[in-house]
């Protein structure tokens, strides 16, 4: 798989996070582990660690149990 491909995939999963996250406000579900893993996502996204897949949520993790 190209780094392209990946930053894609990751910013699709970004974008579809985010549509399920929303979509569960409107109708008043509840989605806790929704929020926080599209959360987690967003900030490695926001750390251009999209190239990383999976592994951007890894070093956003490590940051912030760092702090």
């Amino acid at each position: 798989m190209k780094m392209a491909d990946t930053e894609l995939i990751y910013q699709q999963i970004v974008e579809y996070s985010q549509d399920a996250v929303l979509f569960a406000d409107e109708i008043g579900a509840a989605t806790p582990i929704g929020h926080a893993v599209f959360q987690l996502f967003r900030q490695g996204m926001g750390q251009n660690l999209a190239d990383m897949d999976f592994a951007a949520v890894k070093k956003v993790l490590e940051a912030i149990s760092d702090r």
